[in-house]
Order: C-alpha cells, then sequence, then structure tokens
C-alpha cells in the first residue's frame, strides 16, 4: 500500500504555549511556560534555550529561567477549542482528502488523490530521499511536498499558529520526519534504503517509533534485551509475532490508513493526585468528583459550541490506583503485556488501571449546558452515577493517583470492510471464561490475534495496540469497538442486534467476562459473518 500513498503529518509546535499566545499576544517572543499541577509540561522555543526540560518542575524552570511567564494550563477547555479550530479548518482546506487527528496537537492528512504533479516539482522542505527510487513517484512526494507547505502556510495565517510536517509514503515515516525539523519546518522522506536507515538508525530506542509504545518495548527489552533499532535488527532470525511486527516498523513499513477522525468520540477530564494519593471512598473522593463534574462541564459546553447534539451512550470512570486486593494475572501475549505495572502475590501492593462503565440515562444535553439551570442536574446525576461505580471498583484500603470521567458518544462514521469481524468477536468473547462478580480472577485476552488482525478490522497499529493492552491488562473495553465494526460487516438483523447489545452494554460485559452472551447467540454471530 505504501508506494501508492502521500501522506501528510503535521503537528502544532510548542501547542500549550502556542495556545496562551493567541489568548494573549503580548506573550510572543517571550520565554513561557504553560504548567499542570507543579509540572511545566510544555515551553515556547525561547525558554528552550534555557535548557528547560519537560517535566521541569516550577521550582527547577525558574532556577533555569528567572524571567519565564508560566500560565496555568489545567483546564483543557481552551486548548481542545483551539485543537478544534485547526482540525476543521486543515479539513476544509484538503477538501476531500481524509483527515485524522491524533491528539490536540497532530494530525495525519491522506494527499494521495489530492495532489497532482506539474512538471518536474522541486522538494519543498529538508529532503531525505537519496536511492533509487521509481521518479514518477518521487516527483509526486515532491509535489506533495509544495501541497503540505501551502498548507501550514495557510494555517499560520488564518490561525496564528505555527507547526511542522513530515511528508513521507506512510504514516509512520511521516510522523517521524514531522519531528525532524522544528519550529515552522518541513521534513521530506522518499522511502529509499538509504533514507529509511537515517530515519530509523540503529542508535534509536525502540519505544520512539509510534505504534511500540511502553509495554510492548518493555516486552522486546525482557525477552529480548533489545532496546535499540541496533539491537533488535541484530537479533537471529524470529518467528515470533512480536519481532517480526516490530521489525517491519523499524524498516519504515506501516500500512494503516488516514482514517477521517469526524469529532472525538469522548469528552472528559482527568486529574491527578501523585503527591498525595485520594484514599478510598472518603470525602476527598467525593470532594474530586465533584471538581471533576466542574471540569466536565466547562469541556462540554466547548464540545457543544463546535456543533455536537448528540446524547451520549455511556458514562466511564477510570482510576489508577495502588491496592492489596489479588491481582490478575499476567497473559503472556506475544504483543503486549498487562498495565499492571508489578506482578505480586496476594496482599503485596501493586499499581494498577481500571475502569467501569453504565449506559448514560441522565438528563438531554441539548440546551446549553453551561447555563446552570442544565448544569445543576447533570452535574448531580454525574457525581452520583460515578460514586456507584467507585464503589464497585476502589477498595477501602486503595490509594487512587489518578482519577477521570468521561462520556462516550455515537460513533457515526462508516465501519471499515471485513466480513471477519463477527467471527473474530464471537471467538474472543467464547474465549473470556463466564464470571461470577467479586471473582478476583482475570481473565486473559486470547493469544492468538495479533495487533495486524486488529489493523485489518480498521484500527491504526497505536490504536490496536492500545487495545489489546488494554485487554490483557485490565478491562475487556475494546470490545463495544470491535461490535461495531461487526455490526457494520454483518446482514442479518439477530447478530446485529446481538452487536448493539455489546456496544451499549453496561459494565458487567467488559470486566466479568463473557456474560452477555450465550453459546448459541456466539454461534449466530459466527454464522451471520
Amino acid at each position: 500500500m505504501d508506494h501508492y500513498r502521500v501522506i501528510i503529518a503535521m503537528d502544532v509546535d510548542c501547542f500549550y504555549p502556542q495556545a496562551e499566545m493567541l489568548r494573549d499576544p503580548s506573550l510572543r517572543g517571550k520565554p513561557v511556560g504553560v504548567q499542570q499541577k507543579m509540572l511545566v509540561i510544555s515551553t515556547s522555543y525561547e525558554a528552550r534555550r534555557f535548557g528547560i526540560n519537560k517535566g521541569d518542575s516550577v521550582r527547577e524552570v525558574r532556577r533555569k529561567c528567572p524571567e519565564i511567564i508560566i500560565r496555568n494550563g489545567e483546564d483543557l477547555a481552551y486548548y481542545t477549542e483551539v485543537s478544534e479550530r485547526w482540525w476543521r479548518f486543515v479539513e476544509a482546506w484538503t477538501d476531500n482528502a481524509p483527515v485524522e487527528r491524533l491528539g490536540l496537537d497532530e494530525l495525519f492528512v491522506d494527499a494521495t488523490n489530492v495532489v497532482e504533479v506539474v512538471g518536474d516539482p522541486p522538494c519543498v522542505g529538508h529532503a531525505s530521499c537519496e536511492g533509487a527510487f521509481d521518479e514518477a513517484y518521487r516527483a509526486k512526494v515532491f509535489a506533495a511536498s509544495k501541497y503540505a507547505d501551502d498548507l501550514r502556510r495557510a494555517v499560520r495565517d488564518a490561525l496564528g499558529l505555527a507547526t511542522s510536517a513530515g511528508v513521507a509514503t506512510n504514516k509512520l515515516l511521516a510522523k517521524l520526519a514531522a519531528s525532524r525539523h522544528k519550529p515552522f519546518d518541513q521534513t521530506v522522506v522518499v522511502p529509499t534504503s538509504r533514507a529509511i536507515r537515517e530515519i530509523l538508525n540503529d542508535d534509536l530506542r525502540l519505544t520512539k517509533i509510534p505504534g511500540i509504545g511502553f509495554a510492548t518495548g518493555r516486552d522486546l527489552k525482557d525477552r529480548y534485551d533489545a532496546e535499540t533499532i541496533g539491537e533488535l535488527r541484530g537479533l537471529p532470525a524470529s518467528t515470533d509475532p512480536l519481532v517480526r511486527a516490530a521489525l517491519a516498523l523499524c524498516d519504515g513499513r506501516d500500512d494503516s490508513p488516514v482514517r477521517p477522525s469526524g469529532r472525538p468520540l469522548a469528552v472528559g477530564v482527568e486529574e491527578s493526585f501523585w503527591q498525595r494519593p485520594l484514599p478510598g471512598i472518603t470525602d476527598r473522593l467525593v470532594d474530586a468528583i465533584d471538581a471533576l463534574c466542574d471540569k466536565l462541564v466547562v469541556k462540554l459546553a466547548a464540545d457543544q459550541r463546535s456543533g455536537r447534539d448528540a446524547r451520549p451512550t455511556s458514562l466511564i470512570v477510570g482510576v489508577k490506583k495502588i491496592t492489596s486486593s489479588a491481582p490478575p494475572p499476567r497473559a503472556g501475549a506475544p504483543l503486549t503485556s498487562a498495565l499492571s505495572t508489578t506482578t505480586t502475590t496476594a496482599g503485596e501492593p501493586y499499581s494498577r488501571r481500571a475502569t467501569r462503565r453504565r449506559r448514560y440515562d441522565g438528563p438531554d444535553l441539548g440546551a446549553p449546558i453551561d447555563d446552570p439551570e442544565n448544569a445543576l442536574p447533570f452535574k448531580s446525576y454525574v457525581a452520583d452515577a460515578a460514586a456507584r461505580l467507585l464503589a464497585d471498583l476502589v477498595a477501602p484500603r486503595d490509594a487512587l493517583h489518578i482519577l477521570g470521567l468521561s462520556l462516550r458518544f455515537p460513533d457515526d462514521r462508516p465501519p471499515p470492510r471485513d466480513p471477519a469481524a463477527a467471527a473474530v468477536l464471537a471467538s474472543w468473547l467464547r474465549a473470556a471464561p463466564k464470571r461470577r462478580k467479586g471473582d478476583a480472577t482475570k481473565a486473559p485476552a486470547p493469544d492468538d490475534q495479533p495487533v495486524a488482525r486488529l489493523v485489518d478490522m480498521g484500527f491504526s497499529a497505536p490504536a490496536a495496540a492500545e487495545a489489546l493492552e488494554d485487554a490483557r491488562g485490565d478491562e475487556y473495553g475494546y470490545l463495544p469497538d470491535i461490535a461495531r465494526v461487526s455490526k457494520g460487516n454483518i446482514s442479518a438483523l439477530p447478530a446485529e442486534s446481538l452487536c448493539e447489545r455489546i456496544i451499549s452494554a453496561p459494565n458487567t460485559a467488559m470486566t466479568e467476562g463473557n456474560t452477555l452472551l450465550s453459546d448459541e447467540e456466539l454461534d449466530m454471530l459466527v454464522t451471520c459473518a
């Protein structure tokens, strides 16, 4: 697929400080930092000259640069609005080109069908293209570099945001290229052998490669003592899917499509308590829920202003906690490992991420949520529902480091075509043993479904890896997404109904194994696929 595509990866240079400069133009040209908690999460390039690193403490930042101006970045609603304006502008400017968002400050554009080659186009930007390659396709990539440069300049003129870009033949190479020359610059990669070895050099750490996250990197280190691309390339030939998938990325191969993002499927807020963890079910936890409800109202109001009028489908509570309850068994998965940071015996503290969800049956969100008359019943509902979910999630002796609330909205995107999706869903559900409520054991997700299988179903490689990691580590929260794909690829009404039950199921469908469908119903899914 790579040799027929032209992909542009864009990211906003020092996004948070730039957003603050839009709010206060007097900050331009000055050292600026954005603070969350007691850490500075992002700084302007003027501040980085003083040796400030991402995540430095406020005290350390002020020591390095006494004149720095630090703005509070706890409220993400404003940054979300800036990101939304940028994405909407790019989507309109590129007309029919697919645009996929990646966080607040990154996106991909598939320019394959919107770029035309006229004559012998020059390369605009820093070129990494030495070596033999199809000349007609090289010209296509060079033409896309002019397209990307025009787009970046249009963004700067219309929105006041400086962006950098990478132009390549797939998302992996484009994303890596985008970070090579900043700010307000771009890098063009034609995937010759020499260019790929330059951008994916032997010294690059594996976890710096998009698609290889912390858990996969840890597995490669634990099992093969490989931390860099060179160490992985030096391994003997292996049939392990983990090694083969990682080597494909190291060779610059990535067939994942640019999927039009549409509106975000979830609106959420999160608070961290690293310095002073929240104890179990206490008044402090109740106060933290109330504070998160206030933040959620602000974010929902911004979401409403962007045009969303759909009703949420579910409410989700997420935590990261230190618990002494019996830990889930670590799955022997070939691609990712459990999210629990430590495998311990029962009774020893260990860190764990966990979520609970329920169907949203609260107030309608058609009216402006920032109106106090509308906000009050909404916050009351969310606070009560969240407390109920947390009562099932948090033990009295647990300590919470992270607490999050989010609302999930319907996915109105057309699902990708995969006639076997329903059969895959059925096999995964069949592998999840039925459990009694309160059973401490955790059913590991099946081992025989690689990331590539989810990619075939339309997920991006990072999203597929994250879905499997979530499933093997703590929850079955990926099942509604796979059910949604399945529903779009089967025509028999009974099977569609089964998928819909999974999509809208309450918490038990995802956290207690397969308690939702009988064996006969699972057989129906396979038959109708």
